[in-house]
Parts: C-alpha cells; structure tokens; sequence
C-alpha cells in the first residue's frame, strides 16, 4: 500500500480519513458499508482538513479492528 499516494487522493467510495479511530458502532458501520460496495481503506490518522498525520495507538486500532470483525463475522 503506498500511503502517500493515498493522501493524494481525495476520499471517495472506496478511500476514507479519519483524524482519530471512530467509535466501535461507526466504525462497524464504515466497515460494512465498504464490504457492501467495492471495498475500500480506511487510513486512520490522518486530517484531511489541516493535512497534518495524528498519533494513533496502533493496539487500540488493532483491537477495535478485532472487535468489528467478530461483530461483523
């Protein structure tokens, strides 16, 4: 994944931005509705808005993604 072609791109359907990692219900949702369409990516971390990167705690995403596997499995 080259993540800094990524930033170029403007979201769209298939490429979201999220500044901070969402809320377990939103990001299920976000989730689904990738699955649903034609997939996507998901970069958390990043404000489109300032274009600045944000510190993220990589278990915290890694565990919210674990989650809304088992409640999207």
């Amino acid at each position: 994944m080259n993540i800094p072609a990524l930033l170029q791109q403007p979201e769209g359907p298939t490429l979201e931005f999220k500044a901070r990692l969402p809320r377990l219900p939103d990001l299920a949702k976000l989730v689904a509705g990738f699955a649903n369409g034609q997939g996507g990516t998901i970069l958390i971390g990043y404000n489109e808005f300032t274009g600045q990167l944000q510190s993220v705690d990589e278990a915290e995403v890694s565990q919210a993604v674990d989650r809304v596997q088992r409640i999207l499995g």
